[in-house]
């Protein structure tokens, strides 16, 4: 997929506290045959901690999306490595401190604090409400999920074209709260709309071309606002074949 051309603002970011870990517990295999299915829910990330009106109302009951907030807890399900593979539970808390070789692998990809093991890859991340956020993944020092935002509307396109198809984004970037070094941090959120974006660390030819740069903040694409890469995705994915228009903020280097 295209970006054309960008306009010119300018921006800010706040930095997140670190969470801690938390053990895990295991489950017996009879679970297995009894446990009722799950509802898989779309999420809206925060890079806030969570306050008492929202551990309330965090899926208000018009809406299918679960609002997910650093700290929150996960349960990651999965079988054990050793037999008889019965069913195990993970327990850790939503963080979105960055990973480093995220960009290269899937930059949606959300993170929880606890380890699991490889037998535990494809198994349900679960929110405290008993639904399926995401699918696990697997590395050295936490667990990688991939939200069901991805997953659903992956299943939506193929149920409607049969077709696999991931749209190509042609650059790296990350939220911007999760940016290593950026001056765009002295800037006041003011000028932003208080919001994060998404800040361009490499980006193809085609796009530098196009007028997209490094260093550049995304805080819009067709129109929307978009704050994090996961809402990114969520409007490439909506126009699949299509050139998009994206508005930047630029000026800080």
């Amino acid at each position: 997929m295209r970006t054309p051309a960008s306009r010119r603002r300018s921006g800010g970011r706040s930095t997140p506290s670190r969470p801690r870990c938390t053990p895990g517990i295991s489950l017996p295999e009879s679970l297995s045959s009894t446990a009722p299915a799950a509802q898989m829910v779309e999420i809206n990330e925060s890079r806030s901690a969570r306050d008492a009106y929202d551990g309330i109302a965090s899926l208000q009951p018009h809406s299918t999306r679960y609002k997910l907030f650093p700290g929150d807890t996960i349960i990651g399900l999965g079988r054990q490595s050793r037999e008889p593979f019965g069913l195990q539970a993970n327990r850790g808390i939503y963080s979105v401190e960055r990973w480093a070789d995220l960009p290269r692998i899937c930059p949606e990809m959300q993170r929880v604090t606890f380890i699991n093991t490889f037998t535990a890859i494809g198994g349900p991340a679960i929110n405290k409400n008993g639904s399926v956020i995401g699918i696990l993944f697997h590395s050295l020092s936490f667990t990688p999920f991939l939200p069901s935002n991805v997953i659903l509307k992956w299943w939506e396109y193929f149920k409607t074209t049969g077709k696999y198809c991931c749209p190509m984004i042609s650059f790296v970037g990350c939220n911007l709260h999760n940016g290593r070094s950026s001056r765009w941090v002295n800037v006041p959120t003011s000028l932003h709309e208080g919001l994060d974006g998404i800040l361009v660390e490499m980006a193809s030819r085609e796009l530098l071309s196009a007028g997209l740069q490094e260093k550049y903040l995304i805080i819009r694409c067709n129109g929307k606002r978009v704050t994090t890469r996961l809402q990114l995705f969520e409007v490439l994915v909506e126009n699949i074949g299509q050139i998009v228009e994206v508005a930047n903020l630029t000026g800080y280097y």
